[in-house]
């Protein structure tokens, strides 16, 4: 599960500590949106907050949908 504010640990900060995320994005690139979220073992919309936060932290771009 990915952990926002709501959970008590905000992501933003999380991408802003560890480089090591960089893998992650780098390994979901290209696929699906549903092969994306099972690969990393969370929903679709926990998704959609990982990229929101790594766009946020100014480690992707922009997000195409396949």
């Amino acid at each position: 599960m990915i952990r926002t504010k709501r959970y008590g640990c905000d992501v933003y900060r999380y991408f802003r500590r560890r480089r090591s995320n960089d893998e992650l994005i780098k390994k979901i690139n290209g696929m699906t949106w549903e092969q994306a979220a099972e690969t990393l073992n969370v929903s679709i919309p926990g998704l959609f907050i990982f990229l929101e936060h790594a766009k946020r932290a100014g480690i992707i771009k922009e997000v195409k949908i396949k």
